[in-house]
């Protein structure tokens, strides 16, 4: 069924969330005529519950909400970037938009790819921080993608970025608070809203973004913050001050803090130039990697702690470490060009 069909035909959204489908229920599509039987639930939004859902051999993502608006132009944004073609796409793959009717409430869902990984802090806090740099390369690259479709991602934080299993390859999920540039963006999370924080409008355009993946780098980087000065209910403009000093002193991201404080006084103002300065990031990373794992957030040296110095003289004798993190490098500096290229091409 076409967008335009299910915007024309309810054209007013639902209040609240769709009804709520145990393991095993049916979800059968109104016009397409399949069944999916849910397997279980993988998360939930401002919008709508996504759901894994098995058709015949295979398992999908489902979303299901009773907004009919809200899912008609994520199926749109999502179909005509795949579309494309581009290298760059990274959000799921969509199959079929539908409605159906649940418990005598109606309700709309599309069918996407099931993407198979754990979201980025996850992966960081099982893998290491050396890892941030080169995932976050890979996500300036579809960033870029998305801008130049006009729109701001919106509600960009690590819940909504998973890493793949099987390649260590980032995938966007969730294009819920996806929003046309110059719009109020409205979905979105306070620690990665620049609003919330008092340093700028909710308005959808590149910076949005860029100020979001700054609070990412910093909450992979000092994961013990956010949950607990959200949970504080002080203000986001009280916060701030404290936040910057944070950034200015901890050791943990010494290397991020010029990208970070360029993003928040404006000099840094798009995905091509914040690529280029992780890029830089990244390189000088690698290069001082024995000093770094050698040093704790709390600035202790090699010669004031054996067991560092110990952790260290064993980091440099294993270099598949050191290897895998190059290798990452390469590629997604290549995927940055190849991207670059095609877009240029495109638009």
């Amino acid at each position: 069924m076409s967008v335009r069909a299910v915007v024309k035909m309810f054209p007013t959204s639902f209040d609240g969330m769709p009804p709520l489908l145990e393991s095993g229920a049916r979800l059968h599509g109104k016009w397409s005529g399949r069944t999916y039987s849910i397997v279980k639930q993988l998360g939930s939004g401002a919008n709508g519950v996504v759901y894994a859902g098995r058709l015949g051999d295979q398992i999908q993502a489902i979303k299901l909400s009773c907004q009919a608006a809200d899912i008609a132009l994520e199926y749109k944004a999502l179909s005509e970037w795949q579309k494309t073609g581009s290298a760059t796409f990274a959000g799921p793959r969509v199959y079929e938009l539908d409605d159906a009717v649940i418990h005598n409430t109606p309700c709309f869902f599309y069918a996407m790819e099931y993407v198979r990984g754990e979201t980025m802090d996850r992966f960081v806090s099982r893998r290491g921080v050396k890892w941030v740099g080169p995932l976050i390369l890979q996500l300036l690259t579809s960033l870029y993608a998305v801008h130049q479709t006009r729109h701001a991602f919106g509600d960009l934080k690590t819940e909504n970025v998973l890493v793949q299993t099987r390649d260590a390859k980032v995938r966007l999920i969730d294009f819920g608070g996806m929003t046309p540039f110059g719009r109020g963006v409205r979905q979105f999370t306070k620690w990665y809203d620049r609003a919330w924080w008092g340093q700028g409008e909710r308005k959808a355009d590149p910076t949005y973004d860029l100020f979001a993946l700054t609070q990412m780098i910093c909450a992979l980087c000092l994961p013990e913050f956010e949950k607990k000065w959200i949970d504080s209910n002080r203000p986001g403009p009280e916060l701030w001050g404290e936040w910057v000093r944070v950034i200015e002193r901890d050791e943990r991201v010494r290397l991020w803090k010029p990208i970070v404080q360029s993003v928040w006084n404006g000099h840094i103002v798009n995905t091509l130039a914040m690529r280029d300065a992780v890029r830089r990031a990244v390189v000088k990373g690698i290069v001082d990697l024995p000093k770094v794992s050698a040093t704790t957030g709390t600035g202790r040296k090699p010669h004031e702690n054996k067991r560092l110095t110990s952790v260290q003289t064993n980091h440099k004798s294993k270099p598949d470490a050191d290897w895998t993190t190059w290798f990452l490098v390469l590629s997604a500096a290549a995927a940055c060009f190849a991207g670059t290229f095609v877009w240029h091409i495109w638009s």
